[in-house]
């Protein structure tokens, strides 16, 4: 298993590019869809999950090659999947994985997401670009009171991660585990995709679920449950927002079954009601919940 920590100026130092430098590409590639680091049997099984699907399938977090013209000359470089790039900053968490090989298990871990994992989800909510893997630990960086510095957690095995460029997505041996095991990991999996793309959906779309607390949305203090609102999940003071209010409820919804959220929450009227609601709402533009 190799260490994965990109940022995304790696490239234009590795070549020592100038930032006053006119650097443009010298041909147009779709760079999800390259066929510089696959084999034909593994293009083969790109192709025909994209067909399906819709989103393009990578093995291989190096992309392929492009050659790039500068004052100097022609350079020739290797385009690699930025997992830490997002529009407003670098994130600094750290990815380990394993890549998946073998023509066999990459064809069937591909039948595995394309038959299992994104039914559940319409076309509109579906990731751009899904880099398929088979282990995946993830080590998050956290803000330490104790020590007032951005500390290393240690790494946890997950099903997937979003990011802007691509989500990953680990095996880790789905194929050995139970039906119960293996559907909270696909669940897992939904909510993680859904956590970055819902907003796709016009903020209208949610209008049955802000109903219950739109008189509470934007206060400084949301209280507790009896708003509407989950401050375990959103956090007690962010969760009066819109967006951290729809996301909190999808993390709880998709983290358990409808019976242990019912469960959790049977004191809270509101809470069953913004729950099913956002269910609905889902349902209705095509997410598999329950």
């Amino acid at each position: 298993m190799r260490k994965y920590i990109l940022l995304g100026t790696c490239i234009a130092m590795l070549f020592g590019c100038a930032k006053e430098e006119d650097v443009t590409p010298s041909e147009n590639r779709n760079l999800y869809d390259l066929p510089d680091f696959s084999s034909p049997e593994e293009m083969e099984i790109r192709k025909n999950f994209y067909k399906e699907t819709g989103s393009f399938l990578l093995f291989n977090d190096s992309l392929g090659y492009s050659e790039k013209h500068t004052p100097q000359g022609s350079q020739q470089i290797c385009e690699v999947l930025d997992l830490h790039y997002e529009i407003t900053s670098n994130i600094k968490h750290v990815f380990n994985f394993t890549y998946l090989k073998e023509s066999a298990k990459q064809q069937q871990a591909a039948d595995w997401l394309a038959k299992e994992v994104l039914p559940m989800l319409p076309a509109v909510l579906r990731p751009a670009a899904i880099l398929l893997t088979d282990d995946f630990l993830f080590q998050e960086y956290k803000f330490s009171y104790i020590s007032y510095k951005y500390e290393l957690l240690p790494p946890k095995i997950i099903g997937s991660y979003s990011t802007y460029n691509a989500t990953i997505v680990g095996c880790n041996n789905i194929f050995e585990m139970a039906s119960e095991e293996k559907q909270a990991y696909v669940r897992d999996i939904i909510k993680v995709i859904l956590l970055r793309n819902a907003s796709r959906l016009d903020d209208k779309e949610y209008a049955a679920f802000y109903q219950y607390s739109n008189a509470y949305y934007g206060t400084y203090d949301p209280n507790d449950e009896s708003v509407g609102f989950l401050p375990e999940i959103g956090g007690r003071y962010d969760c009066s927002k819109k967006s951290v209010d729809l996301q909190s409820y999808i993390q709880e919804i998709f983290s358990m079954t409808k019976e242990e959220f019912t469960e959790k929450y049977a004191s809270w009227d509101l809470v069953l009601k913004k729950r099913d609601a956002l269910v609905k709402i889902l349902e209705k533009h095509g997410v598999k919940v329950y």
